[in-house]
């Protein structure tokens, strides 16, 4: 074998090696189940997630835990998407705990903000202290985790793994809508829901 073979026998090598990286990557970053509704992806690793996300009317108890900055801007947009689910689960005369997680700019834990269920108490509570809570909060309720939106993240994606539906987006534009259109999933009455309350909010303002 000569020094031209041998260096195209190193290529061939390395072209396999990447070739076979790569097919390895895009098994593992695949979910078993996988489908896409309106431009949001829904996966699940254990079941069919469309039939688990609908079966989410039928229960009573709900967490609502979106991640927020330490400031900024992005805060209203989590914000948004808490009060959709909120207002749509109320509407269905679900019982809902809202759980606030303030998350740094490496990803961190900072502390959270709950109100345990009652809309008349708000509490503060440590990164451990949250941490301990939501381990409580998932044995029971239907556990939403809105987190903050990463351009790595790609496509609007909704993971359904047992009570817990996890919402991923690319980009705090995606998240309103995301949230929607998985709203819409699980409950078929939720834009009756929003627009009576929408028309509630407007006529109020107009007496005002």
């Amino acid at each position: 074998m000569n020094k031209n073979q041998r260096m195209l026998a190193v290529i061939m090598l390395f072209l396999i090696v990447l070739f076979a990286g790569a097919g390895l990557f895009l098994l593992s970053s695949k979910n078993v189940f996988e489908y896409s509704f309106e431009g949001v992806i829904l996966a699940s690793d254990s079941a069919e997630p469309l039939p688990v996300l609908k079966s989410f009317a039928e229960e009573q108890s709900f967490v609502v835990s979106p991640e927020f900055r330490e400031s900024g801007n992005i805060n209203q947009y989590m914000g948004n998407s808490m009060q959709l689910f909120v207002v749509v689960l109320s509407g269905n005369k679900k019982d809902i705990t809202q759980l606030i997680r303030v998350i740094d700019s490496s990803g961190n834990l900072v502390e959270c903000g709950t109100n345990h269920g009652n809309v008349k108490q708000s509490e503060t509570i440590s990164a451990e202290e949250c941490t301990v809570l939501i381990e409580s909060l998932k044995q029971e309720n239907v556990f939403v985790d809105i987190k903050l939106p990463s351009p790595e993240k790609g496509a609007p994606r909704a993971l359904v793994e047992g009570k817990t539906l996890t919402i991923t987006t690319a980009s705090y534009e995606y998240v309103g809508n995301t949230v929607f259109s998985i709203i819409k999933l699980a409950f078929p009455n939720a834009e009756e829901i929003l627009s009576s309350t929408n028309n509630s909010v407007s006529g109020l303002s107009d007496s005002i």
